[in-house]
């Protein structure tokens, strides 16, 4: 189902798989790991800080969801599909208005048409979501439109209508619309050297910034993975006073060995379950300086995305590759990291995952285009090369038609080819081997002094004749310029 009519139902790119083939999708599925917290912090870093947590209780799951304008899911939260009853692989691609009751369908038409069309932001609404089970969950519901470097988006983020003493519906939807704002503020940083077409590490750097602006978190950066190599610490952001590690020796291999643990650690527990970390994981948190630490991996599919943008690449899907980690630490004290801001991550992980797949397939373009060109310049040159020397032949055809003279059709072969290759000069030299000399019979040359009629020693010039008198032909350039002829 599309939400826009006929007339605007434009086609926006995304990272979904096609009705017809689910090999063209880029896969993008954003892990967290936590470090467990043995404090709770209680100092506020941002307004956002201030959401009661209730709000966004483990207990009671919230539902996140990015959808394109066809009302296909690009992302959803995992808290949100286990309470769903689905993983989120199964949930990614299928439209969202299957999972609302059908009671509220309508309503919920109306709802997107209003987002999508009109551009307005509705006032949360209640609708009740379909479990795997066929129980429903109710949620109250905002949108948010979002603008990308080349589609749109809507983003929904819901929050349970909680029983009698918990959060009512306003002060939930006050809640979610501090999310929204933030959300949209950090997309906002990622889209805007988007737009500029501005390189790849300043996109890196001001998703960074942002991050460590809305969480207040002393140190974000951004690790670029390397296989079999330590990679390399590419972007890092302090909180002032905040002790730097991206030139510290051992950091990139701590992150390095860190990217191994995760690639074998299990999706589910890499959620905000805050599941025990191995003794290998904390230690490295510890070796880096930190107290509690956020990691979020981008996982990207190479030949996926190449095959998403028709450039016929047919080999089959690849594994999963590890693009990069988002690393957040808490330097000064044990923090307890909460629901909306892992959710924040989460979102962002997908989105910056798309915006990296974009730019490396640009880097490929420009790289496919730079060849592309050199080969055309290369065979340009070589069809012109062709083309002036069958007109050299043609002219000296022409000359030389009706003369049987030696001297006339040397003379007329010399010129041309001396015109053809744009040289000032041209000489043809009559060798007397028993005498040893060389004597210049045929000239073309447009300076002053020629030198037809002149005779050399060849004994003089070995390093030349030596060669010459073999059939060799060879170049060279003199060390010492000719007063006349320069270089030759």
């Amino acid at each position: 189902m599309s939400l826009l009519p006929p007339s605007r139902q434009d086609y926006y790119p995304s990272s979904l798989p096609s009705s017809d083939s689910a090999d063209s999708s880029i896969s993008i599925r954003p892990l967290i790991h936590l470090a467990p917290a043995t404090s709770t912090r209680t100092q506020p870093l941002s307004d956002l800080r201030q959401v009661k947590p209730a709000v966004f209780s483990k207990n009671v799951a919230s539902l996140c969801f990015t959808v394109d304008i066809a009302g296909l899911i690009l992302s959803v939260n995992l808290p949100g599909a286990i309470a769903l009853g689905y993983s989120i692989e199964s949930l990614i691609g299928s439209a969202l208005i299957d999972l609302v009751h059908p009671l509220d369908r309508q309503r919920w038409q109306q709802e997107c048409q209003a987002v999508v069309v009109n551009f307005n932001q509705p006032e949360p609404s209640s609708f009740r979501f379909l479990r795997q089970d066929g129980s429903s969950l109710e949620q109250t519901m905002t949108a948010q439109m979002l603008e990308g470097a080349t589609d749109q988006m809507i983003l929904w983020i819901g929050a349970s209508v909680q029983p009698d003493g918990a959060p009512g519906p306003q002060e939930q939807a006050v809640a979610v619309l501090r999310l929204q704002a933030e959300w949209k503020r950090l997309m906002q940083a990622i889209a805007l050297p988007v737009r500029q077409s501005l390189p790849l590490k300043q996109v890196l750097k001001a998703t960074a910034t942002e991050v460590q602006r809305i969480l207040g978190a002393d140190r974000v950066f951004i690790y670029l993975f390397h296989p079999n190599t330590a990679g390399n610490i590419t972007i890092e952001i302090l909180k002032p006073g905040c002790l730097g590690i991206r030139h510290y020796p051992h950091a990139a291999a701590i992150c390095y060995q860190k990217s191994r643990l995760l690639k074998h650690f299990d999706r589910v527990q890499a959620t905000p379950d805050r599941e025990p970390c191995s003794p290998q994981w904390l230690n490295s948190i510890h070796q880096l300086g930190a107290k509690s630490e956020v990691v979020v991996p981008i996982l990207i599919q190479h030949n996926s995305l190449i095959r998403s943008h028709g450039l016929g690449d047919k080999s089959p899907p690849q594994p999963d590759h590890l693009w990069g980690l988002v690393v957040v630490h808490q330097c000064d004290e044990p923090r307890h990291w909460q629901d909306w801001e892992l959710e924040l991550l989460n979102q962002l992980v997908a989105h910056l995952g798309i915006v990296v797949q974009q730019a490396e397939l640009n880097q490929r373009n420009q790289r496919w285009n730079a060849n592309l060109e050199r080969q055309i310049r290369a065979r340009t040159s070589q069809l012109q090369l062709a083309y002036n020397f069958e007109a050299t032949l043609k002219r000296i055809t022409d000359k030389v038609r009706d003369s049987l003279e030696e001297d006339q059709i040397l003379q007329a072969a010399l010129q041309e080819v001396a015109r053809a290759i744009g040289v000032n000069c041209c000489n043809a030299s009559l060798y007397d081997l028993e005498g040893q000399t060389s004597t210049v019979h045929y000239e073309y040359t447009n300076i002053l002094s020629p030198y037809q009629g002149r005779v050399v020693q060849m004994n003089a010039f070995p390093e030349v004749y030596s060669q010459l008198v073999h059939g060799q032909a060879f170049q060279f350039c003199s060390l010492t310029p000719n007063p006349d002829r320069g270089r030759w």
